[in-house]
């Protein structure tokens, strides 16, 4: 919840400085989400994350799309 609102309140505010802040707040919430998944699939396998081939396909694929898409938009 407080990515999509960060991301909402920073992308249409008109104030440099705000627009930053609630980016960067969107942005965090995400990256905390990320390190808790990671976390989760390390413990889960108990072992390193990318050791797996699928694992590490689908990071790159992920990360492929998302790079795409960000020229399309």
């Amino acid at each position: 919840s407080p990515a999509i609102f960060g991301a909402w309140i920073g992308g249409f505010v008109y104030s440099p400085f705000t627009s930053v802040i609630f980016l960067g707040i969107g942005a965090g919430a995400i990256f905390q989400v990320i390190v808790v998944i990671l976390k989760w699939i390390k413990d889960e396998e108990g072992q390193n994350i990318f050791s797996s081939a699928s694992v590490a396909s689908g990071f790159a694929i992920g990360m492929l799309v998302m790079y795409l898409t960000s020229i399309l938009v």
